[in-house]
């Protein structure tokens, strides 16, 4: 009688049933011995959530893309002392990838390609291990990138068909409502002195001359980063609010587009302005909008033009320092000044140690040593590159640089190759965003030109979703192409 009933339990019902048990005990234990309430809260959510994850690990995709985009690990172990719940959260989508494997035999596909590019890169990180300066640092920054790494190819293999791509893209475009909203409040109000629970931080810093004034800095407290991370969403804001058959959608979007640009504004970005310019223009020729469409475009835009900053233009107008027939000596522009120094030292290392470079997160620690023989800085202060190319030389020399293009090229050529294959089996509005996808990631990388690689975390899983879209592509052309046989064959057999 046992063994009539056992082969009828599903394993994975069985398992979610125990851990709803350990659950609940834990929850008992929790209030009788817990007595911050927050603490409390925090934890049932979590447990929640985990048994979410475990029963349906797609799922945890969406967690881990909103999360990570928030920086809600960093901000809860900074501000409320909570453990480092990434780490937890990734574990566990290991953990419920290998239970769908094992009890539902969805065996993870995918990801072996990925693996092996990634695993290449951590691999030039790994051997700085053997003569970095500082062996600390070195172990740090291999240990976070292995972290990403995994993080990366999660992504991969949960990230399977397009509608989970479109779920993906707008838990993007709410991390974006989310952090914009918070930011632009905080501005407009003129609340600086209120983080909102650490996702809305500001830096009090020079604007131009001899002004200064509060930057938004978002989750990071870094207004440069934070505008780095908010232009990726305008362009995939800007799609959704351009395509989205509901038009409540298409409103939640355009506040998106606008919450997010005006962040990138708010921080007084220069780079930031930049990139965000090229991608609009980009956008406009790639993705040109319909004419349907564009009033609520250019309703936008006009909104954006009446927020801007008193003090916004004229930081701007100091990029004209920067040409050559420019009256200005950018020696007196100490933001100029300082990545000046940064950049010609990361040349010079790289100069230096061409090979491997001069080891994983080893530039910060060897700064003064070069600046000291340029002279150009008059900081004494450890300091990072304001470049991530020229970082990456400095580090992992002509190898290490060698395979992170490889990972750029393999993942903007898969990106034009989706676009195609959308095509091909009928659904524009797919292509539509693997092509905006890549002109998000080129905002990104632009801004990359000014800033380092500090929050790798949330570049890595945006090269994970890019890396992914072009496999949905090829699996749904595969799909179509064998519906069309099939078809074709019981026709053959039909007319016969």
């Amino acid at each position: 009688m046992l063994d009539r009933v056992l082969p009828r339990i599903e394993w994975h019902s069985l398992l979610f049933g125990v851990l709803a048990i350990v659950a609940g005990l834990a929850s008992v234990v929790i209030v009788e011995y817990v007595p911050d309430v927050n603490y409390l809260l925090l934890t049932v959510g979590a447990a929640v959530v985990a048994l979410l994850i475990v029963q349906r690990v797609e799922w945890g995709l969406l967690v881990l893309v909103f999360t990570t985009y928030i920086r809600f690990s960093s901000v809860m172990r900074t501000y409320h002392g909570a453990p480092p719940t990434i780490h937890f959260l990734i574990l566990l989508i290991v953990v419920g990838i290998f239970i769908r494997w094992i009890f539902r035999g969805r065996q993870p596909s995918g990801w072996e390609r990925v693996a092996l590019l990634l695993g290449s890169y951590g691999l030039v990180n790994a051997l700085s291990l053997f003569f970095a300066v500082n062996y600390s640092a070195a172990r740090h920054g291999v240990v976070n990138l292995m972290e990403d790494v995994l993080l990366t190819i999660s992504v991969v293999i949960l990230l399977q068909t397009s509608g989970a791509l479109r779920r993906v893209i707008w838990m993007l475009v709410a991390a974006g409502i989310f952090l914009g909203t918070l930011s632009v409040y905080q501005y407009l109000t003129g609340t600086f002195s209120e983080n909102y629970g650490g996702f809305a931080q500001v830096e009090y810093a020079n604007i131009v001359g001899r002004t200064s004034d509060y930057r938004i800095g978002g989750p990071s407290g870094s207004p440069n980063f934070f505008a780095q991370a908010m232009i990726v969403l305008v362009p995939l804001a800007l799609d959704r609010m351009w395509n989205e058959k509901s038009i409540w959608l298409r409103v939640l979007a355009g506040w998106g587009v606008a919450v997010s640009a005006l962040t990138v504004i708010f921080t007084f970005s220069r780079g930031g302005f930049l990139a965000l310019s090229c991608v609009l223009i980009l956008l406009m020729i790639v993705r040109p909008p319909r004419l349907t469409v564009l009033p609520a475009t250019l309703a936008v835009c006009l909104v954006l033009v009446q927020f801007l900053p008193a003090k916004y233009i004229d930081r701007l107008l100091t990029l004209t320092d920067l040409f050559p027939n420019s009256n200005a000596d950018i020696r007196n522009e100490g933001s100029f000044r300082g990545h000046l120094s940064e950049n010609i030292v990361a040349w010079m290392m790289f100069v230096e140690h061409p090979i491997l470079g001069v080891g994983t997160d080893q530039y910060e620690h060897l700064y003064l040593n070069y600046s000291e023989r340029l002279g150009i800085d008059p900081r004494s202060q450890d300091r990072v590159a304001h470049n991530v190319y020229l970082e990456i030389a400095a580090e992992h020399g002509v190898v290490g640089f060698g395979v992170f293009c490889a990972i750029l090229w393999i993942m903007f050529r898969g990106l034009w190759l989706a676009r195609e294959d959308f095509l091909a089996v009928g659904k524009p509005d797919k292509a539509r965003i693997a092509i905006v996808f890549g002109v998000a990631m080129i905002g990104y990388l632009l801004c990359g030109m000014f800033i380092g690689l500090a929050y790798a975390n949330t570049f890595w899983m945006l090269v994970g979703i890019a890396l992914a879209i072009p496999q949905i592509a090829r699996r749904e052309l595969d799909i179509y192409r064998q519906l069309n046989a099939s078809s074709n064959s019981k026709f053959a057999i039909a007319k016969r």
